[in-house]
């Protein structure tokens, strides 16, 4: 039984060990906070992010070139590391050229669009039964969401989110 245990145990870590090789191989350039602006805290078993507006995802025309860009999440979020002058820092991988992320290192997470009808948009009614947002004043000033929800509780620490082209840094307690 011991040596079965010890044998996963060498496994896990051959695997880890891979997947290290391949995040430095993989690793492009690094995402640094600096430390000068205190993050917002989190008190969470579950994480929740919610962009409010657009988020480009990549064309038509990169999405044929890299199929493999269909699979890569709008929304991201990964553990920062500290660094001995206090910066926090997290490496950044190419999902395709021009195209970076955290790639395995990304916290597991399900991540869903919802784009609103233009008259709904506007503040208008949609005439829909399933779609009426002439009650929500705040619609009028955004036409989609993009929404984040990790499964289950994170590992209290600093965490950083990509939405998009824009990063944003949050510590779980």
């Amino acid at each position: 039984k011991l040596s079965s245990l010890l044998g996963n145990l060498e496994r896990f870590e051959a695997a880890a060990a891979g997947l290290t090789a391949d995040v430095k191989k993989a690793e492009v350039a690094e995402l640094i906070f600096n430390g000068t602006a205190t993050p917002p805290k989190v008190r969470t078993t579950d994480l929740t992010i919610v962009y409010v507006g657009a988020l480009k995802g990549p064309s038509a025309a990169d999405l044929q070139r890299y199929p493999g860009l269909k699979n890569e999440p709008l929304i991201e979020v990964a553990a920062l590391h500290p660094a001995a002058n206090g910066w926090r820092f997290t490496p950044l991988l190419e999902a395709a050229p021009k195209f970076l992320g955290f790639g395995p290192l990304r916290v597991d997470a399900q991540v869903v669009s919802i784009t609103l009808p233009t008259a709904a948009a506007s503040g208008q009614a949609s005439g829909s039964p399933r779609f009426n947002v002439s009650n929500v004043s705040a619609v009028s000033s955004f036409s989609s969401v993009t929404v984040l929800r990790a499964p289950g509780p994170l590992v209290p620490g600093r965490y950083a989110a990509l939405c998009g082209p824009q990063a944003y840094e949050f510590e779980v307690e």
